[in-house]
């Protein structure tokens, strides 16, 4: 659903990223067909592609049919498509928004944007609330904690931006052992590099915001996630390593579903 309000431009050179780098050659009306565009919106797409990404692509070379490129290996797929989506302007002041900032001016000062710009995302950013049942009768956006924390690790995912998510060497650390602590003791469960930044970041939004923002899981999902060994080793994990980064058993909740999680994103997302 989030996707449907990223600008469609973004969306397209994220998805012609991903192709080039994962087939090294695609065809241009293939392209045009799939992202519902002409193949000269797709050409203009790949230029600037080629232009954004000119250290990290190697070799490109398009004729009228088909474009070829080859990337460094030095640079992740999602180190490129994060640099992508941090210029869509929707991502950014979601992500201000959700950090406590309501103030529309300030906003659109800060990311450079138009006043009629900025009132666009404005009423994109209530259409989305409105289509997730956030949006109150007073029209006020209230997001549940739980699903506003997703919304900020989602926005981290797809930018790469953690300025939503001050730093805490000391909860990272602990949330690192953790993982370790899990790896160890849980057959055949491993996290690579770029899900244990999510379970890093979202136990540090979880020590930033516990005490004056709790969080609330239902009795069923409590439950469900009750009986299962992840949920009991994270617990035993917790105390061995006597960890800071749950300060409740809210939060364990919390830390459960990032642990359990494959795609970080709230639940109507």
């Amino acid at each position: 659903m989030l996707e449907r309000y990223i600008e469609k431009n973004i969306f397209r050179q994220v998805y012609l990223c991903q192709q080039l780098y994962q087939k090294k050659k695609i065809a241009l009306h293939t392209m045009a067909e799939r992202l519902n565009v002409c193949t000269i919106t797709i050409t203009n797409d790949l230029e600037l592609l080629k232009e954004s990404f000119g250290q990290e692509i190697l070799t490109f070379e398009r004729t009228k049919n088909t474009c070829k490129a080859s990337f460094s290996s030095a640079y992740s797929l999602l180190e490129l498509t994060q640099r992508i989506f941090r210029r869509s302007d929707f991502l950014r002041v979601l992500n201000d928004f959700l950090s406590g900032n309501t103030h529309w001016s300030e906003i659109a000062e800060k990311e450079f944007l138009s006043t009629s710009k900025i009132y666009q995302i404005r009423a994109d950013i209530f259409e989305f609330a409105e289509e997730l049942g956030y949006l109150q009768s007073d029209h006020t956006i209230k997001l549940p904690e739980k699903d506003l924390r997703y919304l900020l690790l989602a926005i981290s995912r797809y930018t790469g931006d953690r300025s939503a998510i001050p730093y805490n060497k000391m909860i990272a650390s602990s949330a690192a052992d953790l993982i370790d602590y899990v790896e160890e003791h849980f057959f055949d469960r491993d996290y690579p590099s770029s899900e244990r930044e999510i379970i890093i970041l979202g136990s540090q939004l979880s020590s930033q915001r516990a005490r004056q923002f709790p969080i609330q899981f239902s009795d069923d999902e409590k439950q469900t996630a009750q009986q299962t060994p992840l949920f009991g080793l994270l617990r035993e994990g917790v105390k061995t390593l006597k960890s800071t980064i749950c300060t409740n058993e809210e939060e364990l909740f919390f830390i459960y579903s990032l642990f359990n999680a494959r795609n970080y994103l709230c639940n109507n997302l």
